[in-house]
């Protein structure tokens, strides 16, 4: 929600019609979850589809972190 209210608040700043504000504050907090959601950023195999698309109908039960070096 904070996100959501700091991206209006840009989008108003920089003179966007009131009409066209929630249109492109939706795509501007797309844009920012494809960087900040595992799900829904790009495969590192192939990157035309995202992660979530690759596992389909699975269901991810952990994380390992691995250290080298």
């Amino acid at each position: 929600a904070a996100e959501r209210e700091t991206l209006k608040v840009i989008t108003l700043n920089e003179g966007k019609p009131e009409a066209a504000v929630e249109k492109i504050v939706e795509g501007r907090l797309n844009g920012f979850y494809k960087n900040v959601a595992l799900l829904d950023q790009p495969y590192a195999k192939d990157d035309k589809q995202s992660v979530s698309k690759f596992i389909g109908g699975s269901t991810v039960v952990s994380f390992v972190q691995a250290e080298i070096g």
